[in-house]
């Protein structure tokens, strides 16, 4: 997942909702903090993004419920994709001030993009191996050849499909973090963090500011962020409700020591591999700053 925006602060958080953890990333937008991508400690994996062209806004209704709450109720209240899919049943989703659509996905490699429709919520679930999201409505291009998408990140996210189909039967983490860096953007919108999501590890991987010669590992289980790879040392900060900033992170007390973790990536990688199936949850963020705040 990159996360493409103007340069600002972001923070990492881990929270505890109804007896699951909760790891989210968070940016900040006229005084107040949104999330825009987490997982939770039983595996469940959202992520929302702008959607472009933009929906109209509306008040929600007592049968609708905003895209953003539902990505929250994943995260917040389900073990699996197809409980988020139970509640969508009998409910639509709207737009509030910003138009988003999200991503869900779960351990086991069942996902879908969720976007609001003008009769019903479209829904496009996973076909094949894997599943990405760029700006465009992926529901627009439902069962066409990924070379045929068009509109807002269309070139990023045909890079990155072709290079995962290319790299599909050996794909693992470094693979993802390759993939990431062919995706990144620079200019205005210039990717801020890249993050890999390893569901059955409760792990998170984090490059910042497309410099992918050193990554961060969060720790769900050990509620830490920490140096995993690049670093002349090791160093470890707690993870908790109130936030890990990105300037921690860049500032974060190394021990000047042989770190045991450098060299160990592609066995990581390899792990990973084992461990996710296959990259069901590579997902890509290209989203516009917008001076708007949810309902």
């Amino acid at each position: 997942m990159n996360f493409d925006y103007p340069p600002r602060e972001l923070r990492f958080r881990l929270i505890w909702k109804n007896e699951r953890q909760v790891f989210r990333m968070e940016f900040p937008q006229e005084g107040a903090w949104y999330s825009t991508v987490g997982m939770n400690s039983d595996g469940v994996f959202s992520s929302v993004q702008m959607l472009l062209p933009e929906w109209p806004a509306v008040q929600a209704g007592p049968d609708q419920m905003y895209i953003w709450r539902v990505s929250d109720y994943a995260l917040e209240e389900t073990s699996s994709a197809s409980q988020t899919m139970d509640l969508l049943s009998s409910l639509r989703v709207v737009e509030g001030q910003t138009s988003l659509h999200t991503l869900i996905a779960d351990s086991q490699g069942n996902a879908f993009v969720l976007e609001p429709g003008a009769e019903k919520n479209r829904i496009t679930p996973i076909q094949g191996k894997f599943l990405l999201m760029a700006n465009f409505s992926l529901a627009d291009f439902a069962g066409k050849d990924f070379r045929q998408t068009r509109g807002a990140g269309a070139d990023r996210y045909q890079k990155a499909w072709a290079y995962i189909a290319e790299t599909l039967d050996r794909f693992d983490a470094t693979q993802a973090f390759e993939t990431l860096r062919r995706a990144q953007s620079d200019g205005d919108f210039s990717t801020l963090c890249s993050m890999v999501f390893l569901p059955n590890r409760s792990e998170v991987f984090i490059a910042l500011n497309r410099d992918f010669s050193k990554i961060w590992r969060v720790s769900l289980r050990d509620e830490t962020v920490s140096t995993y790879q690049g670093f002349a040392g090791s160093g470890e900060l707690s993870v908790t409700e109130r936030g890990v900033l990105v300037s921690d992170l860049l500032t974060i007390p190394v021990q000047t020591e042989s770190n045991p973790q450098i060299g160990r990536w592609i066995l990581l990688g390899m792990e990973a591999g084992a461990a996710m199936g296959l990259p069901t949850w590579l997902l890509y963020r290209f989203i516009r700053a917008r001076k708007k705040k949810r309902p």
